[in-house]
């Protein structure tokens, strides 16, 4: 299955597979309450250093919820060598 993941080297070197692990999953559901109009979401993806600086910001999904409509997100952060 494509995971959709990109690897960045040198056009023409061989690249061992490096171990990677998984220090953080969070999967989660977000359901319309259940009355009324659609429920708009959007996913904002915040990394910070130590300090509390913002290093990178984004937005990453938006879309709507209908009546009895459900909504199954996963965050997945995965660690592996850097290879240089």
């Amino acid at each position: 299955m494509c995971r959709h993941v990109l690897r960045f080297g040198a056009m023409g070197v061989v690249q061992s597979e490096t171990q990677t692990t998984c220090p953080l999953l969070v999967e989660g559901t977000l359901a319309h309450p259940g009355e009324g109009a659609a429920r708009e979401y959007f996913i904002l993806l915040e990394i910070r250093d130590t300090a509390g600086k913002v290093l990178s910001r984004q937005s990453v999904g938006v879309g709507a919820v209908q009546q009895s409509e459900k909504r199954i997100f996963s965050l997945r952060v995965e660690i592996s060598a850097f290879a240089s």
